[in-house]
């Protein structure tokens, strides 16, 4: 915008300015023998560039500015939150820490944890778990894929003896019976 505005010509005749014929001005360039008049310069070349400059280095530190303090009030829980976790959670825990079983687990766990970091063998076990991961989607994505490529074929209809279909028609009948009675 800062090119756009360096420079200040009217694009209709009847709003064009002429300045006075003063030596002094240093606003208008020396005059031409062409027709057309010559643009209006508000700031020189110089000065359109050392605004820019400027401009771009304020954006830069209000940009790092408003980054920054974003960062800050958002890497702060509210107090309030973590009591509010305790109410709602003190029943769960309590669940934990008295069931022998669960308490159980949680040691184990906790435990391993602890040999895990202690180790060195955080980033191998996520490598091994991305690993697994990755090997499971893949086989499932294919047995899905077999499973829906072939059309399921329809089973024939099977027809029933007639022995059976009499038996049938004697429960029908029993049932009947027995309904009417209640």
């Amino acid at each position: 915008m800062i090119p756009l505005y360096s420079k200040m010509s009217p694009t209709d005749p009847s709003l064009e300015y002429t300045l006075p014929q003063t030596p002094s001005t240093p606003l208008r360039q020396k005059q031409t023998t062409s027709t057309s008049p010559l643009p209006l310069i508000i700031f020189s070349e110089t000065k359109a560039v050392d605004l820019t400059n400027r401009f771009r280095k304020d954006a830069d530190a209000y940009y790092v500015e408003a980054k920054r303090s974003t960062v800050a009030t958002m890497a702060q829980i509210p107090y309030w939150v973590y009591g509010v976790l305790v109410v709602l959670g003190w029943n769960e825990a309590m669940l934990v820490l008295f069931n022998p079983l669960y308490f159980t687990m949680l040691l184990v766990g906790l435990v391993s944890a602890w040999f895990i970091i202690q180790l060195g063998l955080v980033g191998p076990l996520f490598q091994i778990s991305r690993t697994v991961g990755n090997e499971v989607q893949r086989q499932l994505s294919n047995r899905l894929r077999e499973h829906f490529s072939h059309p399921a074929l329809a089973e024939p209809v099977r027809t029933r003896p007639l022995s059976d279909q009499s038996e049938n028609d004697e429960i029908k009948r029993e049932v009947r019976v027995k309904r009417e009675q209640f």
